[in-house]
């Protein structure tokens, strides 16, 4: 039906019983290589933002996803290691022509076609949230690529989001750094290739480890007054502090090195696999709390200093000089109240 897709996206969007998108998957399943094909692939999209808001099916769907994409059975599965390779460089290409024929090459595609497959990044997006065993497949796909291809895919849109998604996800950490060091001598790039580059570049900071920090600060000083000039550039340049990095090197290195010390502390303490991600936000934010904390304590000194200067300049107006020079207070004569003013009366 040419208009049917649109009421199962609508139902996948509003459901909140996973039972129901387990049911949808297993309807889904054989035919999800043929919506892509006949370009429906929103109700593919749709499934996938499913299981991942409600939790459920993930694992099954990342494997119908990843047959869907390739052309195979599930009986072929042990057969297609390779060809599942080129999962995450065919859904980058997916609204290129013959993207999921045998033919065509996918990973070349990755260079010439401009933009990358908004659907295809959409649905990676979505499965590099996943839980890292459910996304295994999916990761070692974009830890694959190339180096120019990773640039290329991290320069685009889409892709920048992708790769942020991974970078923020439960992906293990050895893979995060393969893929983090493909990026080395290129995050200024990437910063001048639009907002969602900037954006990728601050979470490449925020999550990398200290090499990283000193790579992208360095990597972004040539390229400060283009950055200053938009919003994004200059919120980038504050959070890698390269104003205080020129005047003060050592102190800005012990500050990040502190911060990266405290994430990595909470990362060993709460070593839960699928907590992880939480529990670096819990140490992101712990150290936010911390310098928020010192930031009102200043704040509130300058307060209080502000206030005795201002009391200390109504003091010295409050006084008139008399006639050998020296200070007095003046005085104001006060007004008997009405009670005794008219009980003297009455005497």
């Amino acid at each position: 039906h040419p208009i049917a897709n649109f009421v199962v996206q609508s139902f996948l969007s509003a459901t909140k019983e996973p039972a129901q998108v387990r049911m949808v998957l297993a309807e889904l399943e054989p035919e999800m290589g043929s919506l892509l094909k006949q370009r429906r692939g929103g109700v593919v999209a749709a499934l996938v933002a499913a299981t991942g808001r409600l939790g459920s099916a993930q694992k099954e769907a990342c494997k119908a996803l990843a047959r869907a994409v390739t052309v195979c059975g599930a009986e072929e599965e042990a057969a297609a290691a390779a060809a599942y390779k080129a999962v995450v460089p065919v859904l980058l290409t997916l609204e290129a022509r013959g993207a999921m024929g045998s033919q065509f090459d996918a990973l070349a595609a990755v260079l010439r076609l401009k933009p990358l497959s908004t659907l295809g990044c959409a649905i990676l997006k979505v499965v590099m949230s996943y839980p890292a065993e459910c996304l295994q497949l999916f990761a070692d796909s974009l830890t694959s690529l190339p180096e120019e291809h990773t640039v290329c895919v991290a320069s685009d849109p889409g892709g920048a989001h992708v790769i942020e998604s991974f970078v923020e996800g439960n992906a293990p950490l050895g893979m995060k750094k393969r893929l983090l060091s493909k990026l080395k001598s290129h995050f200024a790039e990437i910063a001048m290739s639009g907002g969602a580059g900037v954006r990728l570049v601050e979470t490449c900071y925020k999550w990398g480890d200290m090499g990283i920090k000193e790579v992208v600060a360095a990597e972004l000083m040539p390229i400060e007054k283009e950055l200053a000039k938009s919003k994004t550039g200059t919120f980038l340049l504050q959070r890698c502090g390269l104003t205080e990095l020129k005047k003060q090197p050592e102190q800005w290195k012990a500050k990040e090195s502190t911060r990266t010390k405290m994430r990595d502390e909470f990362r060993q303490m709460f070593s839960d696999r699928n907590n992880g991600p939480a529990m670096e936000v819990a140490a992101s934010a712990s150290t936010a709390k911390g310098e928020k904390r010192g930031a009102q304590h200043e704040t509130k000194l300058r307060a209080e200093e502000s206030a005795v200067k201002k009391d200390a300049t109504s003091n010295s107006k409050g006084k008139v000089k008399t006639g050998d020079g020296h200070a007095s207070a003046t005085s104001v004569p006060k007004t008997p109240k009405a009670g005794k003013k008219s009980e003297a009366q009455s005497h």
